[in-house]
């Protein structure tokens, strides 16, 4: 017989190699699935065993690089032979984890029948019917109902965080929800808690809020995406007791700050909450007081004018409201 080539030799090499880690992992995973064996003792015995697959993968390169001979036939059949029990024990050990793998289907207990009455005769096992597939199609297309069209005014109650950090839980009959130049949403309507018209910006809002009519959670953008369908409180406020509001004002006053910056005008809107003023978004026949700054636009002030609306500065809103 003609020696080996380098190249034969190292295709030898290679393939008593992989003979080797493969039945090193597939005894490993057998004994693991098998008999629940610690990891390393798996993996142990693995790498012992997996000098059998080894040699068992030798004898198949060696037939394959040796001519074609009665020794060569000889050498590959033993070489598969003794492969055989390492790829059933790695087809076992897949087959068990598969099989472990799947949920369990708990079977409800049967309750036991009362004394003195008759049994019932044996139900014969039946396959359960075939499910159509126009069944199947409605099932897999599924969707939720459309949520309900919310109608304002709403008595809604929710978390809110005020100007200072203080996270309370408020009640109100929300009538309309308003815009600033700014982009800024606010809740309009009547606090059930301090009894009396305030403004409450949606991004303090912590939350869903919980529309007492219904019990539904609705969230703060679903609201604010609501079509408005009433603008004007159609509910009328609880009465004022005298003795709890006696040392406080009868009326609210309400506020639109125009030519400041983003950061002052928040500033002067929180102190304008703190002191019990409504906070407006724009130029209305309601509006009591247009704060100006630097930047205040002169259509916008001529309309407060037109309107009757008193134009003050920051210093006079200042006095007022501190």
């Amino acid at each position: 017989m003609a020696p080996l080539t380098d190249a034969q030799v190292s295709f030898i090499l290679a393939c008593t190699l992989a003979g080797w880690v493969f039945g090193w992992i597939a005894f490993a995973n057998w004994l693991s699935a098998t008999y629940n064996a610690h990891r390393l003792v798996a993996h142990v015995a693995g790498f012992v065993t997996g000098a059998l697959s080894a040699f068992a993968s030798a004898l198949v390169a060696g037939a394959l690089a040796m001519p074609l001979s009665e020794i060569s036939v000889v050498f590959f059949c033993i070489g598969v032979l003794l492969l055989v029990p390492h790829c059933l024990a790695l087809r076992s050990a897949r087959t068990l984890a598969v099989r472990l793998a799947r949920p369990a289907i708990s079977v409800p207990p049967v309750a036991a029948q009362p004394a003195g009455l008759p049994s019932s005769p044996p139900v014969p096992e039946t396959s359960a019917p075939a499910r159509p597939k126009a069944v199947e199609h409605r099932a897999a297309t599924f969707e939720p109902a459309p949520r309900a069209q919310i109608l304002l005014p709403s008595v809604f109650r929710f978390g809110y965080c005020d100007h200072i950090g203080n996270h309370t839980i408020r009640t109100a009959t929300i009538s309309s929800i308003s815009t600033n130049d700014r982009g800024d949403s606010y809740l309009e309507g009547f606090c059930q808690d301090r009894l009396e018209n305030r403004t409450f910006r949606s991004d303090r809002v912590l939350g869903d809020l919980t529309d007492l009519t219904t019990g539904e959670l609705i969230p703060v953008r679903v609201l604010l995406e609501a079509e408005q369908h009433s603008t004007v409180m159609a509910y009328i406020p609880a009465p004022v007791r005298p003795a709890a509001r006696s040392k406080q004002k009868e009326w609210q006053n309400s506020v639109l700050f125009t030519g400041f910056t983003a950061k002052r005008r928040d500033q002067l809107e929180d102190i304008a909450q703190a002191a019990g003023w409504s906070v407006r978004a724009t130029v209305g026949s309601t509006l009591d007081y247009l704060v100006i700054g630097p930047r205040a636009g002169a259509s916008k002030v001529a309309k407060a004018e037109a309107l009757g609306v008193a134009v003050v500065d920051e210093e006079t809103f200042l006095s007022l409201a501190v």
